[in-house]
């Protein structure tokens, strides 16, 4: 991290409250550069449109000659398919004249005609190099072989892109090459198979949750998106594996997080997003909005007005998506979040480039600061739990009421079989008239042990702090399994 960005950071860290966030000049683009698509996605209507309207290199130039657009860093190059523009060079050839902070230039492509796809690449590869700013290329991979082909809805699309793969690895005008896929329904239990092969090739690979979008034309499209309890889990439990054990980013650890959170709980995203406050789209038609996903058009040409009135004249349209939609975004933008939130990733991102703790850990006298520390957050913790408020709400259920304590919502098969074993044993000595109440640490993981096994007839699985409200007025209270006990 180099000193100017860790002090950025540090003043984002500051004053990225939302609510308080003023607008400012974009420093990101979005533009969909064309309204059709040579790929038949299950999860995108752009390629019923049969032609597109779309904005000329001219209105483009005069567009972007205005000041709002002089913080610009990035921009990204997407579609429909971007590469079936014959005057792609030109749009670039324009961005890179107009923009006077531009540091990086990026295009997303579905590889499908991968000749005309490696040629577009290459002219913009040498034309982003000439003028000495990064060129980044995400290839669109929803699956491995014949799982992407159903997803993309053409033969043959697997094979084509990993010939524009084989090209962009000998090709060095591109700084940075990546995997975007898109997960829904259809692809959402074959997640392995192409991680493995981006992995056994050394590219680098992310994963956006396929959504209900206007600028694809999907607001009503729901079938693709709607996954199951079993698909949510299994997705979920892969993005554990990538926060743990793959993904280097912070930021996009912290997105898969907040990700999670959404898919299991339903809670308010907490992943930041460049667009409500510092971020544009430029439609096809050369529109200007601010996010894709549920902005209106704010101008209907950014070379017919003013955009810097358009863009800050409706503030108001921009607090209504704050209020009403951000919550509920699944969508992969990313971006600065709320203070608490960006404090610790922050400290997350000196500590992963300084090694501090490391470094502490050699101070003499810092086991016993450490174990002092470790006793005091066990009191915390212990002191959270008894305070936790009693359930007056008495059981409508007349059974036997059980609760199991143990190491679940982490279960192994081991697990698994001791829970199984104890209920089977309460069944025998106190009859079927049992109903179970079992504690996890992560209720999906329980959750779906539940589905999984019979012995969970009967039974309901609860979070450790409506554990503790309940253990009151159960009959029962079994320990059913190992205990995480620490050492202090």
């Amino acid at each position: 991290m180099h000193l100017s960005s860790l002090i950025n950071a540090i003043k984002y860290s500051l004053y990225s409250d939302r609510s308080k966030r003023k607008l400012q000049k974009p420093i990101v683009i979005q533009f969909p550069v064309i309204d059709i698509c040579n790929s038949r996605c299950k999860m995108c209507r752009i390629w019923e449109n049969k032609k597109s309207n779309d904005i000329t290199v001219d209105d483009l130039r005069d567009g972007l000659s205005s000041d709002l657009f002089s913080q610009v860093e990035g921009i990204g190059f997407n579609g429909g398919e971007p590469t079936l523009r014959d005057d792609l060079i030109e749009l670039v050839e324009v961005v890179l004249d107009k923009l006077p902070n531009l540091k990086q230039i990026s295009l997303i492509t579905n590889a499908f005609k991968y000749l005309q796809v490696i040629d577009k690449i290459e002219s913009m590869g040498k034309l982003v190099k000439s003028r000495g700013k990064h060129f980044d290329v995400m290839v669109s991979l929803d699956g491995y072989g014949e799982i992407h082909d159903r997803v993309r809805g053409r033969s043959g699309n697997f094979e084509h892109a990993k010939k524009v793969l084989a090209f962009l690895s000998e090709f060095d005008a591109v700084d940075n090459v990546r995997i975007g896929c898109t997960v829904i329904r259809d692809n959402v239990l074959h997640l392995a198979d192409l991680f493995e092969f981006c992995v056994e090739h050394g590219l680098y690979i992310k994963y956006r949750q396929g959504v209900s979008h206007q600028r694809l034309y999907t607001q009503n499209l729901l079938d693709p998106y709607a996954l199951t309890f079993e698909e949510k889990y299994e997705f979920v439990e892969f993005l554990e594996g990538l926060i743990k054990y793959y993904e280097p980013s912070v930021m996009q650890r912290f997105f898969y997080r907040s990700l999670i959170d959404q898919i299991l709980y339903g809670k308010p995203r907490t992943a930041g997003c460049d667009w409500q406050h510092r971020g544009a789209t430029i439609t096809s038609k050369g529109e200007l909005a601010y996010c894709a996903v549920k902005s209106k058009a704010l101008m209907t040409n950014i070379a017919h007005g003013d955009p810097m009135q358009a863009y800050f004249g409706n503030r108001d349209h921009l607090q209504d998506i704050l209020s009403n939609e951000c919550d509920d975004c699944h969508h992969d933008y990313v971006g600065i979040p709320e203070p608490a939130e960006y404090r610790r990733l922050l400290s997350m991102r000196i500590e992963e480039r300084f090694r501090l703790k490391e470094k502490l850990r050699r101070i003499p006298g810092f086991q016993r600061l450490n174990k002092l520390k470790l006793h005091r957050r066990y009191r915390v913790k212990l002191e959270y739990y008894r305070q936790q408020p009693k359930s007056s709400v008495e059981s409508q259920i007349p059974n036997k009421q059980v609760l199991i304590c143990g190491w679940y919502g982490t279960e192994t098969l081991g697990d698994k079989g001791i829970i199984g074993g104890v209920m089977h044993t309460l069944r025998a000595q106190l009859g079927e008239d049992i109903h179970f109440t079992v504690v996890a640490l992560y209720p999906y993981i329980s959750e779906m042990t539940r589905r999984q096994m019979p012995e969970f007839r009967n039974s309901r699985i609860v979070n450790p702090e409506e554990g503790i409200a309940l253990a009151a007025s159960m009959d029962y209270v079994i320990f059913g399994g190992p205990l995480w006990l620490l050492n202090l």
